[in-house]
């Protein structure tokens, strides 16, 4: 039963969880993500996505391919993420190889830096890196292991107060299997087992994959924590959309 899962509705989980959850966006722009990027379904989703978030939500976004570029450094959600929406398709422009160990090295490297601009006064925060890519790393580190391996040192050496949970995305036939699922179920000092979702070529699940993200964010699936009483008052609500959509089960952990 999700009622009862260990991280909902307790009251030293309130402590533990302070700040408001800090979303990153890692999307792949290489080449070969083009046909997924420009599908119809694709960012209407990750529309609907941030306009699902919490309102004080901090959320910064990644883009990568031979080279990542931080397009948004924990920004709010202001407008039910409209203005996110206009960075990401500003900048939506598909080429190149792709780079993934820099760039989930990046995103670690980011989160660091704005927990240092956080007083710890503040008490801790939790982070999300939100994986999005559809093919298998062709420039840089290109090693499962070593990617996981630098991934898991690099989060634990530069990050204190805080967590990293790793939700990813994988899109067709080609998808990365053993990064994606590596670095969903990464534990450590600082990492927090995450989830990873398979998307087919078509997208026709990604509404729903996100929407599972989106609750997982905001009522605190994999991480500790919880905002009690939002959860009291709309969890009832929200259980009985993703059921709905089909969706309960995978959430079940």
């Amino acid at each position: 039963s999700l009622t009862n899962h260990p991280s909902m509705l307790s009251s030293s989980s309130l402590k533990a969880f302070q700040r408001p959850p800090h979303v990153m966006i890692l999307l792949d722009i290489s080449g070969s993500m083009t046909e997924s990027l420009s599908n119809p379904l694709f960012l209407p989703s990750l529309s609907t996505f941030f306009a699902s978030l919490p309102p004080l939500t901090k959320l910064s976004i990644l883009l990568y391919n031979e080279s990542t570029s931080v397009i948004l450094r924990r920004g709010e959600i202001r407008d039910g993420g409209r203005a996110a929406m206009s960075i990401i398709v500003r900048n939506l422009k598909p080429k190149g190889k792709s780079d993934m160990s820099e760039a989930i090295l990046s995103s670690l490297h980011l989160l660091s830096s704005c927990e240092s601009d956080v007083p710890s006064s503040d008490g801790p925060s939790s982070n999300y890196v939100i994986l999005i890519t559809d093919g298998h790393p062709n420039i840089g580190t290109t090693d499962t292991g070593s990617i996981l391996d630098s991934a898991r040192n690099l989060s634990e050496s530069t990050m204190t107060d805080c967590s990293v949970t790793f939700l990813t995305v994988g899109i067709g036939e080609r998808q990365p299997a053993g990064i994606l699922e590596g670095l969903a179920e990464m534990e450590g000092k600082v990492a927090r087992t995450g989830k990873w979702w398979c998307e087919k070529s078509e997208l026709k699940t990604l509404p729903r994959t996100l929407a599972e993200i989106a609750v997982w964010v905001k009522y605190g699936w994999g991480r500790e924590g919880l905002l009690e009483l939002e959860a009291r008052s709309t969890y009832s609500q929200n259980t009985r959309l993703l059921q709905g959509n089909g969706g309960i089960g995978r959430l079940a952990r």
